[in-house]
């Protein structure tokens, strides 16, 4: 991509030479750089890689989840912390002690990640957000998708 493409969008992109999964609707990007270049444009690296985010009430518990989700390769790595949480439940404010767990996956598998975290968890509702990876370097972002079993995409 040009100059003129980089300084309509306010982003740099790269043509990573497969379909994307988000096109470029920035308003200013101008139809006559779209048709120069006849391509769609991917925010750099990859937005199919995420990361989810799921509390657990206990260690063992988080432990578990992600012992599951890296075995069925549903995430590449998972990491673990201790956490205060302050929230609603019930009509009641409650503060508990929980652990995160930072999950990066592809997220075309979070459907059964979901089911998986579900099958699993305590909680009748657990928390179970997705977030996409915009921009991330080509080594890890290579490395995930080879730990989930995935053609590198860079």
């Amino acid at each position: 991509m040009d100059e003129l493409a980089r300084k309509e969008t306010g982003f740099f992109y790269r043509d990573l030479g497969f379909k994307p999964s988000i096109l470029l609707e920035k308003p200013g990007f101008s139809a006559s750089v779209r048709k120069s270049y006849n391509l769609k444009f991917k925010i750099v690296m990859t937005v199919n890689f995420g990361v989810v985010l799921v509390t657990a009430a206990s260690e063992a518990e988080a432990e578990n989840l992600a012992k599951s989700l890296v075995e069925n390769k549903l995430a590449a790595c998972v990491s673990l912390s201790p956490i205060r949480s302050v929230y609603t439940w019930q009509g009641e404010i409650h503060a508990e002690s929980e652990w995160q767990l930072v999950i990066k996956t592809d997220l075309a598998k979070f459907e059964a990640l979901k089911t998986k975290v579900q099958e699993l968890h305590s909680y009748e509702v657990p928390e179970i957000i997705a977030i996409p990876i915009i921009a991330g370097s080509d080594a890890y972002l290579n490395w995930l998708g080879q730990s989930l079993s995935l053609q590198s995409r860079l």
